[in-house]
């Protein structure tokens, strides 16, 4: 399944990410998420989805899961992450 998201930025460091069931702002400046909280938020999501079907197969609830995920980004250029934790 294809999944499509279009982030248009209206100047150099505000933008707007959109997909056909919401949109969310995005932000260089600490003004709404920076992109890489996008992208570890949305790393949370898929893992949490393998995590759910998981605990449904062995019939197990929970009322609530945290994640708490830190990236750390390399020094050099391009600072790609370099570790996920």
């Amino acid at each position: 399944m294809a999944i499509n998201v279009k982030t248009t930025f209206t100047s150099d460091t505000e933008g707007i990410v959109e997909s056909r069931s919401g949109k969310a702002d995005m932000s260089f400046t600490g003004k709404n998420l920076a992109p890489y909280e996008f992208f570890l938020g949305g790393y949370a999501g898929c893992l949490h989805a393998t995590f759910k079907d998981i605990l449904n197969k062995k019939k197990i609830s929970f009322n609530e899961i945290t994640y708490d995920i830190t990236g750390v980004k390399r020094e050099e250029i391009p600072t790609t992450l370099k570790e996920v934790t």
